[in-house]
C-alpha cells in the first residue's frame, strides 16, 4: 500500500484520480529506480547516496586540480581571449558567450588530457560511466543522459574558471 502526494507547477488535473495505466507506469518507475539503486550497491558496495557523494568528491577534486594547473601559457586560451566580446555578461552560460562555448569546451577537453589532470578526469569519467551503465541496465534502454548532464555541469564550472582567469 502506498500514498503518493505531489504538486504540479502547471495544473493539468482537475480531479485526484489516476487511471490504471498511469498507476502502472508510476509503479514501473519506482520499481526501476529501486532496482537501479540495489544494482549499484551490488556493483560498488556503496549505497546510491554514498556513490553519488563520492562522484561529487571526484568532480570537486578534478576542479581543484584544474585550479592548480598553470593554464595561462596555453596558446588556445590566448587565442580565445583575443576573440571574446568586450561587453555583456562574461560567464559560460551567458548569451554573449554562446558562440564561443564550443571552443571553450574543446579547450577544456584538450586540457583534461594533460598528465596533471588526466588521472582525476578518468576517475570521474569512470564513476559516471558506471552510473550510466547501471541506469541503462535497469531501464532497458540507453541512458547516457546522466553522464552527459554531469559532464555539461563540469564544463560549465571549469569554463567559468577559465573565463574568470581571462577577464
Amino acid at each position: 500500500h502506498m500514498h503518493v502526494c505531489f504538486l504540479e507547477k502547471v495544473n493539468t488535473r482537475n480531479k485526484g484520480c489516476f487511471t490504471q495505466k498511469q498507476l502502472d507506469r508510476l509503479k514501473r518507475i519506482v520499481i526501476k529506480e529501486l532496482t537501479a539503486r540495489e544494482s549499484l550497491r551490488e556493483k560498488t558496495g556503496l549505497s546510491s547516496e554514498q556513490f553519488l557523494q563520492n562522484t561529487q568528491y571526484s568532480k570537486e577534486a578534478l576542479v581543484e586540480e584544474f585550479r592548480k594547473k598553470d593554464y595561462q601559457g596555453i596558446q588556445t586560451l590566448q587565442d580565445l581571449r583575443k576573440v571574446l566580446p568586450k561587453k555583456g555578461r562574461f560567464s559560460y552560460g551567458s548569451y554573449a558567450l554562446m558562440p564561443y562555448r564550443k571552443q571553450i569546451d574543446q579547450i577544456i577537453d584538450e586540457m583534461m588530457q594533460s598528465e596533471e589532470l588526466k588521472p582525476a578526469y578518468e576517475k570521474y569519467l569512470g564513476m559516471l560511466n558506471m552510473l550510466a551503465a547501471v541506469m541503462t541496465e535497469n531501464a532497458g534502454k540507453d541512458l547516457q543522459t546522466i553522464r552527459e548532464t554531469e559532464l555539461r555541469k563540469m564544463h560549465r564550472e571549469i569554463g567559468n574558471i577559465i573565463l574568470t582567469s581571462l577577464k
